[in-house]
């Protein structure tokens, strides 16, 4: 199954979207653990059993060292909380430009 996916900047790193159809044929969900290894020049991406519960603790700590590392510096909430000035209520207003407002 060839698919051409485009990068995204994730902090300082790449991000790799996984087309859902594919997700689903590897039977990968969100919080998954995979195995990354290049070889060749080929990045190849394989599902384990391991989580953060099942790593030797050297292993959980390099694992934080390189999350820190690689965190985005100024990270962009999805939304702020406003309070509209002119009738009172509640507004999210979204990083992309929509308002929503909260009703409850």
């Amino acid at each position: 199954m060839d698919t051409t996916i485009t990068l995204s900047k994730w902090g300082n790193s790449l991000g790799l979207r996984i087309p859902a159809g594919i997700a689903k044929t590897l039977d990968l969900s969100p919080g998954d653990v995979v195995d990354v290894d290049v070889k060749d020049r080929i990045l190849q991406v394989k599902k384990t059993n391991c989580t953060v519960f099942d790593m030797q603790s050297k292993e959980f700590e390099e694992a934080c060292r390189d999350a820190v590392l690689n965190r985005d510096d100024a990270p962009m909430p999805a939304y702020v909380t406003r309070l509209d000035p002119e009738t009172g209520n509640i507004m999210k207003v979204f990083s992309d430009g929509r308002v929503e407002y909260v009703l409850d």
